[in-house]
């Protein structure tokens, strides 16, 4: 078995590419993010600025890495950008919910955590609190997120998606979420978890000598995959900005589109 020589360029993405993202990410930052208030009692609101700033960080953290030819790597990052996506448009469309599941999960987790330290509790000098849900109200919230795969929300991501793509005032956009989950989301998923796609992709048969064959494997970013993971991610943050300002009743809507416009895969359409 021996390495495949790796010939591939330093990145595949390119700088227009990725400037059309740093430009979204700039305008976040710079105009977007002046508009935002948390003044008065916490609310849905605040749940959706957490989930802009992670998104945030994330998308930057993506750019560095398919600057430098990680798109692996990069499109396991649009998969928690999906997800932050989805929660904030489901979190707008279901406010009141949105507030008492992220209460739910925090208790439920909590005493997960509380039952999984607590063999370790001698060992690592742990004082567990001995706090603990009621019988009926951990059945109910175990059965709630089991059938959600974990989200906090209770819902799966299908469940959340379809309940937002009304969210979306353009039928491309709507497209766009669609594709994402159907198809994109999947093979992001396939890529953070150990899977024939992600995988084979890593190996590879070649004749040896006279007969037989050699194992190769590769170990090397794939920059090809860049491309793919930024344009991804640009037009996510684009919806989460969409939202923002729409939230925040920002006069940004003209800007945005003509970040939207100028974007190098828009022009080529």
């Amino acid at each position: 078995m021996t390495p495949i020589e790796d010939n591939a360029p330093s990145a595949i993405a390119t700088p227009e590419e990725i400037n059309a993202l740093r430009d979204v990410l700039k305008f976040g930052k710079s105009e977007v993010a002046t508009f935002i208030r948390a003044d008065g009692e916490p609310d849905f609101r605040a749940l959706i600025i957490a989930l802009y700033a992670r998104a945030s960080t994330t998308l930057q953290a993506l750019v560095l890495l398919v600057e430098n030819g990680y798109g692996q790597q990069a499109m396991i990052l649009n998969r928690a950008v999906f997800e932050l996506l989805v929660d904030a448009y489901w979190i707008d469309a279901n406010r009141d919910l949105a507030a008492e599941r992220f209460v739910q999960h925090a208790r439920f987790q909590q005493h997960l955590q509380r039952e999984g330290l607590a063999p370790y509790a001698d060992r690592l000098d742990l004082q567990i609190p001995e706090e603990r849900l009621g019988k009926t109200e951990l059945t109910e919230l175990r059965k709630l997120y089991r059938r959600s795969a974990g989200s906090w929300t209770g819902r799966s991501v299908k469940e959340r998606v379809e309940n937002i793509i009304e969210s979306f005032d353009e039928e491309f956009d709507r497209e766009q979420l669609r594709t994402l989950h159907d198809i994109v989301y999947r093979l992001d998923n396939q890529e953070l978890h150990p899977s024939p796609w992600s995988l084979k992709r890593v190996l590879r048969r070649v004749p040896f000598e006279s007969a037989g064959e050699m194992l190769q494997f590769r170990i090397a970013p794939e920059p090809e995959l860049g491309p793919h993971a930024v344009r991804c991610g640009w037009w996510m943050y684009l919806q989460v900005l969409h939202l923002l300002i729409d939230l925040f009743e920002a006069p940004l809507e003209d800007a945005l589109d003509r970040l939207r416009e100028e974007a190098p895969w828009a022009r080529s359409q």
